[in-house]
């Protein structure tokens, strides 16, 4: 499509969950190219074997790889890029204990042999807690934790905090807080 209406292709394909709330700035493609051209570029919170989904700057080379999950899934080879990242669990893909997303996109991205670095913690999941059934994909999530809750015991007022609504994974956002000085 780039190709025939642009006359060029894009360098990097952007993925990123609309409901990311950036507290530090996207370093910007320039330089996570300068650093390295070549890798798929994620949060890093998630630690080994797992691949945040959440937000990624994927080098156009890589984008069938990252990109390509559904052609996996329909083609039958899903299950046998598991098998060959995770040999020897001995149970069928779905039986297994901790496959998800984030599982299968660092399967398939080390199954084409593609680099994934970490970026630093620079946004969370925001999200307004709520028990209202018919709210759950406009004001939050049931596993929202309100930023009263991540941050008891601080010097904020309880009702500011309220009105900030919470985090869908308080520790991302205290990885944010924690490690910016």
């Amino acid at each position: 499509h780039e190709r025939n209406v642009l006359h060029h292709e894009y360098s990097y394909v952007v993925a990123s969950r609309w409901d990311l709330q950036w507290l530090i700035p996207f370093p910007g493609l320039p330089l996570l190219q300068s650093t390295d051209p070549d890798s798929v570029w994620v949060p890093g919170t998630q630690g080994d074997f797992y691949a945040n989904d959440r937000f990624a700057a994927v080098p156009r080379r890589h984008a069938d790889a990252y990109f390509g999950v559904w052609q996996l899934i329909v083609s039958g080879r899903s299950e046998e890029v598991f098998n060959e990242q995770f040999p020897g669990s001995g149970l069928p893909v779905y039986d297994a204990e901790n496959v998800n997303t984030e599982t299968f996109l660092w399967a398939r991205l080390a199954h084409s042999g593609v680099r994934v670095t970490g970026l630093p913690a620079l946004a969370y999941v925001h999200c307004t807690p709520s028990q209202d059934l018919t709210s759950l994909r406009t004001l939050g999530y049931w596993s929202c934790t309100s930023f009263s809750q991540i941050l008891g015991g601080s010097n904020v007022r309880p009702e500011f905090l309220a009105t900030l609504g919470g985090a869908k994974y308080p520790r991302e956002f205290n990885a944010i807080v924690m490690t910016d000085n």
